[in-house]
């Protein structure tokens, strides 16, 4: 099975570019084999020949006006998680040709070399510090949706980055994933949970406002100031939701234990994938 493989590579196409207009794309033949979630990405073409991964939401699963707001969420958050100085796969709007005239999704980069989380072992990570923060601050941007499959880790780095941030902006879900768990029962620590909280502490609507001025006209061609009271209302929930206490210290010195790997991914370059 061949997986979808994001690096940073050509990030700065997508980090790069002023405006919000949508990134006109071209579909090549190839078509990724993976899903996110209900929809199947598609291999596109940006105007200057880059390999992308396009995508949109199915109006057929969700409805088309969920399927356009989960779109403009995933562009938002990503957005936001690279203002925040996280790692994460910057999204952007874009727009398509079919055999049924020109459609709108998103895209983000494609290079080799990556696996989603559910495919490497969280053990194998080399920024963990910096995984703990894209949890919390996923929470924080009411992402519901954080599992292995929206973890990205480059393989030969071992580095984690948030991918396909399309839940965002619901709320803060007392459920969590295996893989959310597992990153966190193996990592967290008041060392690299505790700052974390501060800085999210120090959020207040004044610097929250801000940060979406100056991140939103950016990202969406649609941003408004309607939606930027919708998303500042929200996230001041989610930052309160987030302060009553700590809800993170429950995963203080524990450990997950080990989960499935794949037969076809037990090796990379030469060493043989074990949870230790």
């Amino acid at each position: 099975m061949r997986h979808l493989q994001i690096a940073l590579g050509v990030l700065v196409l997508l980090t790069s570019i002023v405006g919000a207009e949508p990134i006109e794309l071209t579909l090549t033949e190839e078509r990724a084999d993976p899903k996110f979630g209900l929809n199947r990405p598609m291999m596109a073409r940006s105007a200057d020949g880059t390999l992308m991964v396009a995508k949109r939401n199915s109006k057929e699963f969700v409805g088309k006006d969920e399927a356009m707001l989960r779109d403009r969420n995933g562009v938002l958050a990503s957005q936001l998680m690279m203002a925040l100085g996280l790692p994460c796969i910057p999204s952007r709007e874009a727009r398509w040709q079919t055999e049924d005239g020109w459609v709108r999704g998103t895209c983000t980069p494609w290079m080799e070399g990556a696996l989603t989380l559910l495919e490497f072992p969280a053990s194998r990570i080399s920024n963990p510090d910096e995984a703990v923060a894209v949890l919390i601050w996923r929470e924080f941007l009411g992402d519901g949706d954080i599992n292995g499959t929206n973890l990205l880790v480059q393989v030969e780095t071992g580095r984690l980055y948030a991918i396909d941030l399309d839940k965002a902006f619901q709320g803060v879900f007392p459920v969590k994933s295996s893989g959310f768990r597992d990153v966190m029962e193996r990592y967290a620590s008041p060392e690299n949970v505790e700052p974390v909280l501060e800085e999210i502490r120090s959020m207040d609507s004044v610097r929250i406002s801000a940060l979406l001025d100056r991140v939103g006209p950016e990202a969406l061609e649609s941003w408004s100031a309607e939606l930027k009271d919708k998303v500042l209302t929200g996230l001041l929930r989610n930052r309160a939701a987030l302060l009553s206490g700590n809800p993170y210290a429950r995963y203080y010195g524990r450990r997950s234990l080990p989960w499935f790997v794949p037969d076809e991914i037990q090796f990379v370059e030469g060493d043989e994938r074990v949870r230790n």
